[in-house]
Protein backbone atom coordinates (compact mmCIF):
# COMPACT_ATOMS: atom_id res chain seq x y z
CA UNK A 1 0.00 0.00 0.00
CA UNK A 2 3.17 2.69 0.75
CA UNK A 3 4.33 1.80 -2.37
CA UNK A 4 1.15 2.00 -4.30
CA UNK A 5 0.82 6.13 -2.38
CA UNK A 6 4.54 6.90 -3.12
CA UNK A 7 3.98 5.51 -7.18
CA UNK A 8 0.68 8.00 -6.87
CA UNK A 9 2.47 11.27 -5.26
CA UNK A 10 5.48 10.84 -7.74
CA UNK A 11 2.87 10.68 -10.99
CA UNK A 12 1.11 13.55 -9.21
CA UNK A 13 4.20 14.95 -8.91
CA UNK A 14 4.97 14.55 -12.34
CA UNK A 15 2.23 15.27 -14.03
CA UNK A 16 1.84 19.21 -12.47
CA UNK A 17 5.18 19.75 -14.54
CA UNK A 18 3.06 19.69 -17.60
CA UNK A 19 1.97 22.87 -16.70
CA UNK A 20 5.32 24.23 -17.15
CA UNK A 21 5.27 22.90 -20.50
CA UNK A 22 2.32 24.54 -21.86
CA UNK A 23 3.75 27.78 -20.52
CA UNK A 24 6.60 27.98 -22.56
CA UNK A 25 4.87 25.76 -25.73
CA UNK A 26 1.33 27.26 -25.18
CA UNK A 27 -0.70 24.38 -27.32
CA UNK A 28 -3.38 27.11 -26.81
CA UNK A 29 -3.93 25.88 -23.59
CA UNK A 30 -4.00 28.12 -20.32
CA UNK A 31 -1.32 27.63 -17.51
CA UNK A 32 -0.67 28.81 -13.89
CA UNK A 33 2.70 30.29 -14.26
CA UNK A 34 2.05 33.60 -14.98
CA UNK A 35 4.50 35.48 -13.12
CA UNK A 36 8.22 36.55 -14.72
CA UNK A 37 10.89 34.04 -14.33
CA UNK A 38 13.98 34.34 -11.98
CA UNK A 39 16.45 33.49 -14.56
CA UNK A 40 16.24 34.01 -18.25
CA UNK A 41 16.18 30.12 -19.49
CA UNK A 42 14.61 30.02 -23.57
CA UNK A 43 10.93 28.99 -24.27
CA UNK A 44 11.89 26.07 -26.14
CA UNK A 45 14.55 24.37 -23.69
CA UNK A 46 11.80 25.34 -20.64
CA UNK A 47 9.24 23.57 -22.18
CA UNK A 48 11.64 20.68 -22.70
CA UNK A 49 12.98 20.74 -19.07
CA UNK A 50 9.21 20.35 -17.66
CA UNK A 51 8.41 17.68 -20.37
CA UNK A 52 11.51 15.59 -19.21
CA UNK A 53 11.11 16.09 -15.27
CA UNK A 54 7.79 14.82 -15.91
CA UNK A 55 8.33 11.72 -17.95
CA UNK A 56 11.51 10.50 -15.75
CA UNK A 57 8.93 10.91 -12.79
CA UNK A 58 6.33 8.52 -14.52
CA UNK A 59 9.24 6.62 -15.37
CA UNK A 60 10.65 6.74 -11.66
CA UNK A 61 7.13 5.71 -10.38
CA UNK A 62 6.60 2.74 -13.01
CA UNK A 63 9.93 1.33 -11.72
CA UNK A 64 9.05 1.68 -8.36
CA UNK A 65 6.21 -0.18 -9.10
CA UNK A 66 7.53 -3.20 -10.11
CA UNK A 67 9.63 -3.65 -7.85
CA UNK A 68 13.32 -2.20 -9.32
CA UNK A 69 14.94 -1.07 -6.23
CA UNK A 70 16.95 1.48 -8.12
CA UNK A 71 13.85 3.68 -9.42
CA UNK A 72 15.71 6.59 -6.88
CA UNK A 73 18.37 7.36 -9.02
CA UNK A 74 16.30 8.81 -11.96
CA UNK A 75 14.17 10.13 -9.22
CA UNK A 76 17.49 12.37 -8.07
CA UNK A 77 17.77 13.22 -11.78
CA UNK A 78 14.25 14.17 -11.94
CA UNK A 79 14.26 16.15 -8.74
CA UNK A 80 17.41 17.78 -9.18
CA UNK A 81 15.95 19.52 -12.58
CA UNK A 82 12.32 20.20 -11.39
CA UNK A 83 13.66 22.40 -8.20
CA UNK A 84 15.65 24.23 -10.77
CA UNK A 85 12.55 24.67 -12.68
CA UNK A 86 10.84 26.04 -9.41
CA UNK A 87 13.04 28.41 -8.70
CA UNK A 88 12.98 30.07 -11.52
CA UNK A 89 9.25 30.34 -11.52
CA UNK A 90 9.47 30.90 -8.41
CA UNK A 91 6.49 33.21 -7.96
CA UNK A 92 3.83 30.37 -8.98
CA UNK A 93 5.73 27.32 -8.19
CA UNK A 94 7.72 27.85 -4.54
CA UNK A 95 4.91 25.29 -3.29
CA UNK A 96 6.47 22.59 -5.13
CA UNK A 97 9.36 22.42 -3.11
CA UNK A 98 7.76 21.48 -0.30
CA UNK A 99 6.58 18.20 -2.66
CA UNK A 100 10.81 17.40 -3.42
CA UNK A 101 11.89 17.92 -0.42
CA UNK A 102 9.58 15.27 0.66
CA UNK A 103 10.64 13.31 -2.02
CA UNK A 104 14.27 13.47 -0.93
CA UNK A 105 13.43 12.32 2.68
CA UNK A 106 11.79 9.12 0.69
CA UNK A 107 14.78 9.25 -1.64
CA UNK A 108 17.08 8.70 1.47
CA UNK A 109 15.07 5.70 2.52
CA UNK A 110 15.26 3.86 -0.48
CA UNK A 111 18.86 4.64 -1.19
CA UNK A 112 19.84 3.11 2.31
CA UNK A 113 17.48 0.13 1.06
CA UNK A 114 19.52 0.06 -2.12
CA UNK A 115 22.87 -0.28 -0.46
CA UNK A 116 21.70 -2.22 2.56
CA UNK A 117 20.47 -4.54 0.06
CA UNK A 118 23.77 -4.59 -1.87
CA UNK A 119 26.03 -5.23 1.05
CA UNK A 120 23.86 -8.34 1.84
CA UNK A 121 24.77 -9.87 -1.70
CA UNK A 122 28.34 -8.63 -2.08
CA UNK A 123 28.65 -10.44 1.25
CA UNK A 124 26.66 -13.40 0.13
CA UNK A 125 29.13 -13.30 -3.40
CA UNK A 126 31.81 -13.56 -0.71
CA UNK A 127 31.28 -16.60 0.99
CA UNK A 128 30.25 -18.15 -2.35
CA UNK A 129 34.00 -17.41 -3.65
CA UNK A 130 35.91 -18.63 -0.38
CA UNK A 131 33.57 -21.93 -0.80
CA UNK A 132 34.37 -25.00 -2.42
CA UNK A 133 31.48 -25.11 -4.58
CA UNK A 134 32.29 -28.64 -5.79
CA UNK A 135 28.96 -30.60 -5.53
CA UNK A 136 28.60 -33.26 -2.93
CA UNK A 137 28.17 -36.99 -4.06
CA UNK A 138 26.34 -39.25 -1.65
CA UNK A 139 26.75 -42.73 -1.85
CA UNK A 140 25.35 -46.19 0.46
CA UNK A 141 29.21 -46.22 1.72
CA UNK A 142 28.92 -42.51 3.02
CA UNK A 143 26.01 -43.57 4.92
CA UNK A 144 27.75 -45.73 7.45
CA UNK A 145 29.10 -42.64 8.83
CA UNK A 146 26.09 -41.69 10.80
CA UNK A 147 23.65 -42.97 13.56
CA UNK A 148 20.93 -45.27 11.63
CA UNK A 149 17.97 -42.92 12.27
CA UNK A 150 20.33 -40.28 10.87
CA UNK A 151 20.75 -42.75 7.60
CA UNK A 152 16.99 -43.45 7.95
CA UNK A 153 16.66 -39.41 7.20
CA UNK A 154 19.39 -38.88 4.56
CA UNK A 155 17.92 -42.18 2.39
CA UNK A 156 14.25 -40.75 2.80
CA UNK A 157 15.39 -37.76 1.30
CA UNK A 158 16.40 -39.71 -2.09
CA UNK A 159 19.73 -38.27 -2.25
CA UNK A 160 21.69 -41.05 -2.29
CA UNK A 161 23.41 -42.25 -5.26
CA UNK A 162 22.81 -38.33 -6.38
CA UNK A 163 25.08 -35.49 -6.84
CA UNK A 164 24.12 -32.18 -4.55
CA UNK A 165 25.43 -28.51 -5.01
CA UNK A 166 26.90 -26.98 -2.35
CA UNK A 167 26.04 -23.56 -2.38
CA UNK A 168 22.14 -23.50 -1.17
CA UNK A 169 20.28 -20.62 -2.33
CA UNK A 170 16.52 -20.15 -0.54
CA UNK A 171 13.55 -17.68 -0.52
CA UNK A 172 11.18 -17.44 2.79
CA UNK A 173 8.31 -15.63 4.21
CA UNK A 174 7.08 -15.17 7.33
CA UNK A 175 6.05 -13.78 10.61
CA UNK A 176 8.10 -13.01 13.78
CA UNK A 177 7.78 -11.10 17.16
CA UNK A 178 10.26 -9.00 19.16
CA UNK A 179 8.76 -9.80 22.21
CA UNK A 180 6.28 -12.03 23.89
CA UNK A 181 2.50 -10.56 23.04
CA UNK A 182 3.92 -7.95 20.84
CA UNK A 183 2.28 -7.32 17.60
CA UNK A 184 3.55 -10.07 14.52
CA UNK A 185 5.19 -8.79 12.10
CA UNK A 186 5.37 -10.40 8.39
CA UNK A 187 8.86 -10.67 6.68
CA UNK A 188 10.29 -12.20 3.15
CA UNK A 189 13.63 -12.76 3.19
CA UNK A 190 16.41 -14.38 0.93
CA UNK A 191 19.68 -16.65 2.02
CA UNK A 192 22.52 -17.98 0.44
CA UNK A 193 24.06 -20.93 2.48
CA UNK A 194 27.64 -22.75 1.63
CA UNK A 195 28.24 -26.15 3.55
CA UNK A 196 32.09 -25.90 2.70
CA UNK A 197 33.68 -23.98 4.82
CA UNK A 198 30.05 -23.40 6.47
CA UNK A 199 28.02 -20.06 5.89
CA UNK A 200 25.58 -18.13 5.81
CA UNK A 201 23.83 -14.68 4.73
CA UNK A 202 20.50 -13.93 5.41
CA UNK A 203 18.79 -10.70 4.26
CA UNK A 204 15.51 -10.11 5.56
CA UNK A 205 12.80 -7.43 5.27
CA UNK A 206 10.30 -7.20 8.00
CA UNK A 207 7.46 -5.19 6.87
CA UNK A 208 5.94 -2.72 9.66
CA UNK A 209 5.01 0.95 10.20
CA UNK A 210 8.55 1.65 8.85
CA UNK A 211 10.19 -1.50 7.28
CA UNK A 212 13.07 -2.91 8.98
CA UNK A 213 16.12 -4.39 7.45
CA UNK A 214 18.15 -7.26 8.91
CA UNK A 215 21.29 -9.07 7.90
CA UNK A 216 22.16 -12.06 9.91
CA UNK A 217 25.55 -13.56 9.07
CA UNK A 218 27.76 -16.67 9.88
CA UNK A 219 31.16 -16.86 8.49
CA UNK A 220 34.94 -18.02 9.76
CA UNK A 221 32.89 -19.10 12.76
CA UNK A 222 31.40 -15.88 13.93
CA UNK A 223 28.07 -14.48 13.65
CA UNK A 224 26.92 -11.09 12.95
CA UNK A 225 23.29 -9.74 13.59
CA UNK A 226 22.53 -6.05 11.36
CA UNK A 227 19.08 -4.53 11.54
CA UNK A 228 17.98 -0.88 10.61
CA UNK A 229 14.85 0.73 10.67
CA UNK A 230 14.24 1.78 7.28
CA UNK A 231 17.77 0.05 6.08
CA UNK A 232 19.36 3.45 7.68
CA UNK A 233 18.19 4.01 11.69
CA UNK A 234 20.64 1.10 13.66
CA UNK A 235 18.39 -1.01 15.91
CA UNK A 236 21.39 -3.65 16.03
CA UNK A 237 24.87 -4.75 15.13
CA UNK A 238 25.45 -7.96 17.64
CA UNK A 239 28.34 -9.97 17.49
CA UNK A 240 30.95 -12.36 20.08
CA UNK A 241 30.79 -15.44 21.61
CA UNK A 242 26.79 -15.39 22.13
CA UNK A 243 26.06 -14.52 18.77
CA UNK A 244 28.71 -17.28 17.48
CA UNK A 245 27.17 -20.09 19.13
CA UNK A 246 23.40 -18.73 18.40
CA UNK A 247 24.29 -18.81 14.61
CA UNK A 248 26.11 -21.66 14.87
CA UNK A 249 23.19 -23.36 16.00
CA UNK A 250 20.98 -22.06 13.59
CA UNK A 251 23.13 -23.56 10.74
CA UNK A 252 22.93 -27.30 12.10
CA UNK A 253 18.89 -26.77 12.50
CA UNK A 254 18.64 -25.71 9.33
CA UNK A 255 19.93 -28.82 7.52
CA UNK A 256 16.40 -29.82 7.18
CA UNK A 257 17.13 -27.53 3.85
CA UNK A 258 20.26 -28.94 3.36
CA UNK A 259 20.41 -32.62 4.00
CA UNK A 260 23.89 -33.15 2.24
CA UNK A 261 25.33 -30.72 4.75
CA UNK A 262 24.92 -33.94 7.17
CA UNK A 263 28.16 -35.47 6.32
CA UNK A 264 30.82 -32.81 6.70
CA UNK A 265 33.45 -33.12 9.17
CA UNK A 266 32.72 -29.92 11.32
CA UNK A 267 29.73 -32.33 12.43
CA UNK A 268 29.75 -35.05 14.66
CA UNK A 269 26.35 -36.89 15.04
CA UNK A 270 25.63 -39.33 18.50
CA UNK A 271 22.21 -41.83 18.22
CA UNK A 272 20.24 -41.26 21.67
CA UNK A 273 17.31 -43.32 20.41
CA UNK A 274 15.15 -44.16 17.65
CA UNK A 275 13.85 -41.05 17.20
CA UNK A 276 16.36 -38.91 18.65
CA UNK A 277 19.83 -37.92 17.27
CA UNK A 278 22.62 -35.56 18.74
CA UNK A 279 24.49 -33.30 16.47
CA UNK A 280 27.51 -31.35 18.03
CA UNK A 281 29.30 -28.82 15.70
CA UNK A 282 33.19 -27.80 16.15
CA UNK A 283 34.35 -24.61 14.28
CA UNK A 284 36.79 -21.54 15.02
CA UNK A 285 37.00 -21.37 18.75
CA UNK A 286 33.11 -22.66 19.27
CA UNK A 287 31.54 -25.41 20.02
CA UNK A 288 27.53 -26.02 20.27
CA UNK A 289 25.02 -28.83 20.48
CA UNK A 290 21.73 -29.65 19.51
CA UNK A 291 18.86 -32.72 19.41
CA UNK A 292 17.21 -33.71 16.33
CA UNK A 293 13.96 -35.71 16.79
CA UNK A 294 12.33 -37.62 14.13
CA UNK A 295 9.32 -39.42 13.20
CA UNK A 296 8.64 -42.90 13.11
CA UNK A 297 8.67 -42.07 8.72
CA UNK A 298 12.65 -41.14 9.74
CA UNK A 299 12.07 -37.31 8.96
CA UNK A 300 13.42 -34.46 11.13
CA UNK A 301 10.06 -32.63 12.87
CA UNK A 302 12.20 -30.54 15.45
CA UNK A 303 15.32 -29.43 16.62
CA UNK A 304 15.84 -28.13 20.28
CA UNK A 305 19.37 -26.93 21.78
CA UNK A 306 20.23 -24.50 24.57
CA UNK A 307 21.04 -21.07 22.77
CA UNK A 308 21.88 -17.68 24.06
CA UNK A 309 18.73 -14.99 23.84
CA UNK A 310 19.61 -11.42 24.41
CA UNK A 311 17.34 -9.50 25.71
CA UNK A 312 17.99 -5.63 26.93
CA UNK A 313 21.73 -5.78 26.21
CA UNK A 314 21.97 -9.01 28.86
CA UNK A 315 22.84 -12.36 27.92
CA UNK A 316 20.89 -16.02 29.13
CA UNK A 317 21.02 -19.60 27.82
CA UNK A 318 17.31 -20.70 27.09
CA UNK A 319 16.20 -23.74 25.69
CA UNK A 320 15.91 -22.54 21.65
CA UNK A 321 12.84 -25.37 19.96
CA UNK A 322 12.06 -25.60 16.45
CA UNK A 323 9.12 -27.54 15.25
CA UNK A 324 9.23 -28.57 11.18
CA UNK A 325 6.08 -29.48 9.12
CA UNK A 326 4.52 -29.37 6.20
CA UNK A 327 7.04 -31.64 3.98
CA UNK A 328 7.10 -31.24 0.55
CA UNK A 329 9.55 -31.67 -2.48
CA UNK A 330 11.91 -28.85 -3.63
CA UNK A 331 14.40 -30.46 -6.46
CA UNK A 332 13.34 -33.42 -5.88
CA UNK A 333 14.00 -33.46 -2.12
CA UNK A 334 11.58 -33.80 0.78
CA UNK A 335 11.96 -30.77 2.58
CA UNK A 336 10.22 -29.39 5.77
CA UNK A 337 8.04 -26.07 4.51
CA UNK A 338 7.30 -25.32 7.65
CA UNK A 339 8.86 -23.92 10.95
CA UNK A 340 8.15 -22.36 14.37
CA UNK A 341 10.91 -21.45 16.13
CA UNK A 342 9.79 -20.90 19.94
CA UNK A 343 12.10 -19.93 23.31
CA UNK A 344 11.06 -22.08 26.21
CA UNK A 345 11.05 -19.62 28.90
CA UNK A 346 10.59 -20.13 32.84
CA UNK A 347 6.57 -17.34 32.55
CA UNK A 348 5.89 -19.99 29.47
CA UNK A 349 6.71 -20.26 25.47
CA UNK A 350 7.13 -17.32 23.35
CA UNK A 351 7.29 -18.56 19.95
CA UNK A 352 8.33 -15.83 18.26
CA UNK A 353 9.03 -16.67 14.80
CA UNK A 354 6.70 -18.66 11.84
CA UNK A 355 8.71 -19.25 8.81
CA UNK A 356 8.12 -21.13 5.12
CA UNK A 357 10.49 -21.95 2.58
CA UNK A 358 9.28 -20.92 -0.79
CA UNK A 359 11.85 -21.96 -2.85
CA UNK A 360 15.25 -24.13 -3.01
CA UNK A 361 18.34 -23.76 -5.50
CA UNK A 362 21.30 -25.90 -4.58
CA UNK A 363 23.91 -24.95 -7.00
CA UNK A 364 28.14 -25.21 -7.52
CA UNK A 365 28.43 -21.58 -8.64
Amino acid sequence: MIRILFSSAIIMHGLIHIMGMVKEWGFGLSSQLNSKKLFVISPKLAGFLWLLVCMVLLLSAVLLLVRKDWYWIPLIFSITISQFLIITYWHDAKWGSVLNIILLILIAFAAASFFFNRMARKEAAHAVSNSNVEGISISSDMLQELPPVVQRWITNTQMVGNEFGSIVRLVQTGRMKTEPGGQGMSFDAEQTTTLDPPAFVWNARIHSFVDIAGRDKFENGQGNMLIKAASLIPIADAHGKEIDQGSMLRFMAEMIWYPQAAFNDYLDWEEIDRNHARVTMSYGDITASGVYTFNDDGFPIAFEAPRYREVKGKYSLETWSIRISEYRYFNGIPIGAHSEVTWRLKEGDFTWLILDIQTIEYSED
